[in-house]
């Protein structure tokens, strides 16, 4: 990265790594290119698709079946159409082609009312949200609903946001799931320190020792230049892991909003586990969340990273075999350094020098 773009905040897309990069970028930044309506439309293109849960649907058999109604929740329609739930079983016939799929997709697409589409709509704000059969992303106020959580299954709950988006520990104790918050070194960790010694003081002790459990917190900052997976992947994955491990186990991954931090996490894990290209890990958390997903620019940066090292780009925006049918347009120039203030010759409105007693009380 150069030195100006570092000066900036920006990314030097010039350089070969980041050019590679840039149109996956694009096509995640530019919101219209993976809106989940489009993504219906057009599903993931290819044979086989990663992770099937139970209960999925051929897609190719979609245009035999009814109109797709509001009164289904859209649920029909999502398991037909995501990346994770496109999978034949054992015994079924190849499955169809991308372009039967997208002939499919379509065909749902357009038999859906705008009463179907806003039934879609509620079906994604409904939260925790299903991202695998083990995997689920959610915001702050309902992983504090316990009966909810139980209502699905959930049994681990893993807060990426720290302690302001904590769950009710206690709660989640009497109920048997398993809670995570992992801390990272910084000033909040010493307050947090300072806050149970005053309790445990209260108390007439030292310490306050919370209840027994795995509490810890990601306190992770959902800020432009933040490495979200870079500090906290490795451990978030393997506690999802721990839940998949389970006969049954789920996991809810949130943040404050489960946008940004929980949404780069969870696309990052269904990533690497599915084996799904980045852009097609993208969309089909967009499908199931909406296209209320991974909106921080650092955040796409990462995934992006993360896919190339893995293997996992899959085909560039506009080529053969992509979700994404048009190329990029060229990459942003770098920003460059800030305007140096005070050179060149000063002057007014009209052409007059300036008097240099003003610039020396501006500067």
């Amino acid at each position: 990265m150069g030195s100006s773009a570092v000066e900036r905040g920006g990314v030097d897309w010039r350089e070969k790594e980041n050019g590679e990069s840039w149109p996956y970028v694009w096509a995640i930044r530019e919101p219209e290119v993976l809106d989940w309506r489009s993504a219906m439309a057009t599903p993931v293109p290819g044979e086989d698709g990663p992770l099937p849960p139970p209960g999925n649907t051929d897609v190719a058999t979609a245009d035999a079946t009814p109109p797709v109604t509001a009164d289904d929740s859209a649920t029909a329609t999502a398991d037909a159409l995501c990346p994770a739930k496109i999978s034949p079983s054992p015994s079924a016939s190849p499955s169809p082609s991308a372009e039967a799929k997208a002939s499919a997709g379509a065909s749902i697409l357009q038999r859906m009312s705008a009463e179907d589409i806003h039934a879609m709509a509620v079906r994604q704000s409904q939260l925790p949200v299903e991202i695998t059969p083990y995997m689920y992303l959610s915001d702050a106020k309902s992983v504090r609903d316990v009966a909810r959580l139980t209502e699905r299954g959930i049994t681990h709950v893993l807060n990426v946001a720290g302690p302001s988006a904590a769950g009710p520990v206690v709660d989640y104790q009497q109920a048997k799931i398993e809670y995570l918050q992992v801390v990272i070194a910084r000033v909040g960790v010493w307050a947090y320190g300072c806050v149970r010694w005053y309790v445990g003081c209260l108390l007439g002790g030292g310490w306050y020792h919370e209840p027994p459990s795995h509490h810890h917190q990601v306190d992770a900052d959902d800020e432009e230049g933040y490495k979200m997976l870079g500090q906290h992947l490795e451990e978030c994955r393997a506690f999802v892991a721990k839940a998949r491990a389970i006969d049954g186990g789920k996991c809810a991954v949130h943040c404050h909003a489960g946008i940004n931090r929980s949404g780069v996490m969870v696309a990052a894990i269904y990533m690497l586990d599915s084996g799904a290209s980045v852009l097609d890990a993208v969309a089909h958390c967009r499908m199931q969340r909406g296209n209320a997903f991974l909106w921080n620019h650092t955040f796409q940066e990462e995934l992006v990273a993360l896919a190339r090292e893995s293997g996992l780009l899959g085909p560039k925006p506009g080529d053969e075999g992509c979700r994404v049918p048009n190329a990029a347009p060229a990459p942003p120039a770098p920003l460059g350094p800030p305007p140096a203030f005070g050179a060149g010759k000063a002057v007014t409105r009209n052409g007059a020098p300036r008097p240099a007693a003003a610039l020396d009380r501006l500067f």
